[in-house]
């Protein structure tokens, strides 16, 4: 019998579509269409393409996202923080393009970059497709 090894490094660095294949050679029981992250994902090329296509004010917010947070734990009022920025000011337009920008990147209606939850202090915590997020924070070096 052959066998395959392939590190956790390595396999992370395969597409979504790719670990799920592999996946269901070893677990076919396991729905990996409900896996942690599976949405949001962008290959780099499309990174490259949504961060040319947006404002300066969209890239900055996007830029101190990866600079000064982890791929799940974007926390919206410590981003206002480090953006200079209060909880008055509205954002809704900028996250509005970076949505929009993002969907016709992705060429899918109801692709979302950023996933928003709120946490125990009803505080807003983003999560973002670690393919993404390393993307991203590529970009901006």
């Amino acid at each position: 019998m052959t066998q395959l090894v392939i590190s956790l490094d390595q396999f992370q660095k395969l597409s979504t579509s790719t670990q799920a294949e592999i996946l269901n050679i070893f677990q076919p029981q396991i729905n990996h269409e409900n896996l942690e992250d599976v949405d949001g994902e962008l290959t780099r090329r499309q990174v490259s393409n949504l961060l040319s296509g947006l404002s300066d004010k969209s890239k900055n917010i996007l830029r101190t996202m990866v600079r000064n947070f982890s791929h799940n734990d974007i926390n919206y009022r410590d981003l206002l923080k480090n953006l200079g920025m209060t909880e008055e000011d509205n954002l809704t337009g900028v996250w509005s393009g970076i949505t929009k920008r993002s969907r016709n990147v992705a060429n899918d209606p109801s692709f979302d970059l950023i996933d928003w939850n709120s946490n125990e202090d009803n505080i807003a915590v983003g999560s973002m497709h670690p393919t993404t997020f390393k993307y991203i924070s590529e970009y901006f070096k």
